[in-house]
């Protein structure tokens, strides 16, 4: 079975798509029978991660991945392009149900798996202090979901703040801003004490959150959290049940799903 993956990069030129790496390049580091999509080549099933024109004239078996809500925009254009896909992946059980209520497809939810030795760069953190700095990172775009918490970061709790995105958000605040970079910001994280990923958008999966776990630091989500994870012990209770979550979070077992899924599809 030859299977391939259109990713986001093909047509947005930019490399450090997340979704590309976490649903895309790791699923294939564990799976020989995918591999990037090239062009004139025939696959048995393509599994596309943007809605493009492209998908009306491929032939073969057509998953279409979704992370974010495509038929936000317009949910007529949506059902357009579903005619021409025979079945949805989505990340979340939200995305799942809301695309279940727009077209009559076969959709299962496969979660975001990581690649573990990506994060052997991390520092190690003992969590044997008090904490002295919170880190968020993700698009700059999203980093609004802070700015209720940020009278409990830097005043109440007087922690740094340090803030990882492809530019500064908060360019009238003191923070510690680090350009996003693929090489070194999971050793930038691991840095912090602990981080910030308040969640606003319910349909988004927790691979931050994970994210974070991996990099050895715990995660606040309210202004309860972050005044609780200001004590060492709390870290290190939080920190005590990560190897369970993170378990869970694989992305060879996601692997698995994905070619469990295509099976299924083509047997039908």
């Amino acid at each position: 079975m030859k299977i391939a993956q259109y990713l986001k990069r093909q047509d947005w030129h930019d490399p450090n798509v997340a979704s590309d790496r976490i649903r895309g390049e790791w699923v294939m580091n564990y799976c020989p029978e995918m591999e990037e999509w090239r062009p004139g080549q025939q696959y048995d099933a393509v599994i596309f991660h943007n809605p493009v024109p492209l998908i009306a004239s491929t032939a073969g078996l057509k998953i279409l991945d979704i992370c974010d809500p495509l038929w936000q925009h317009s949910v007529t254009t949506f059902k357009a392009m579903a005619r021409h896909i025979h079945a949805f992946v989505t990340a979340t059980d939200e995305l799942r149900t809301q695309v279940k209520q727009i077209v009559d497809k076969p959709t299962v939810v496969i979660g975001d798996g990581h690649h573990f030795p990506f994060y052997e760069t991390r520092l190690w953190n003992p969590h044997q202090e008090s904490a002295k700095r919170a880190v968020w990172f993700g698009y700059a775009d999203n980093a609004f979901s802070l700015k209720p918490l940020l009278n409990a970061i830097l005043i109440r709790n007087k922690l740094k703040l340090t803030v990882i995105a492809e530019r500064n958000p908060f360019p009238e605040l003191d923070i510690d801003f680090q350009q996003w970079a693929r090489d070194s910001y999971i050793r930038e994280i691991s840095m912090a004490d602990f981080a910030v990923l308040p969640l606003t958008q319910p349909y988004k999966s927790n691979n931050k959150d994970v994210s974070a776990l991996l990099c050895g630091i715990p995660v606040a989500k309210t202004t309860d959290d972050i005044d609780r994870l200001i004590a060492p012990y709390e870290r290190q209770r939080d920190m005590l049940k990560a190897p369970e979550i993170i378990s869970q979070h694989g992305a060879r077992d996601r692997a698995k799903d994905y070619l469990d899924w295509i099976r299924i599809c083509l047997a039908k």
